[in-house]
């Protein structure tokens, strides 16, 4: 099966060590990160965000992106399971990366949080009628942020296909 060990050191050292055999050692650890895309082309405020969810590195596998582009090129190769993005962008807005993620993108399931400093009603029931999961004003409160993140993974529902 395995085996323990102890070894001393000097006096005040001691190792304890158990090794398994490999066959029983399995790993889903970077399987069971949840994956979060986080969008703006604010560098100060990206790095903000950074720091608000440094403590969430070890169970959050994060990537930051400046532009609708990049978001775009990173959900064409990796799977994440929420997305959180400006509306005012340059070049290409928030608006169009939902639109590309509710009708083009490979998963068309995934989770989107915006943000935005134009906190009028209006905007807010436009971007939820486009199928956005949650929104939040600009500033962000770090302790709101983290938990609007941990209740749209939470909440998310795997898709099953109905009759398998």
């Amino acid at each position: 099966m395995g085996r323990f060990g102890l070894f001393r050191k000097p006096q005040w050292v001691q190792l304890f060590t158990y090794k398994f055999p490999a066959r029983y050692v399995r790993s889903n650890y970077l399987e069971d990160l949840k994956r979060i895309l986080v969008v703006d082309d604010d560098i100060e405020l990206l790095n903000s965000i950074k720091r608000i969810l440094f403590n969430k590195r070890g169970i959050w596998d994060l990537d930051f992106v400046d532009s609708v582009s990049l978001a775009k090129e990173k959900l064409s190769t990796k799977k994440y399971d929420v997305v959180l993005t400006d509306i005012q962008m340059p070049e290409q807005d928030g608006f169009s990366l939902i639109s590309f993620m509710r009708n083009e993108a490979i998963d068309t399931s995934i989770p989107i949080v915006v943000f935005s400093g134009l906190g009028d009603t209006r905007l807010k029931q436009r971007v939820l009628n486009l199928g956005v999961t949650d929104f939040l004003n600009k500033p962000i409160n770090s302790s709101e942020l983290i938990a609007r993140l941990q209740n749209v993974i939470t909440l998310k529902i795997p898709e099953y296909p109905f009759g398998t």
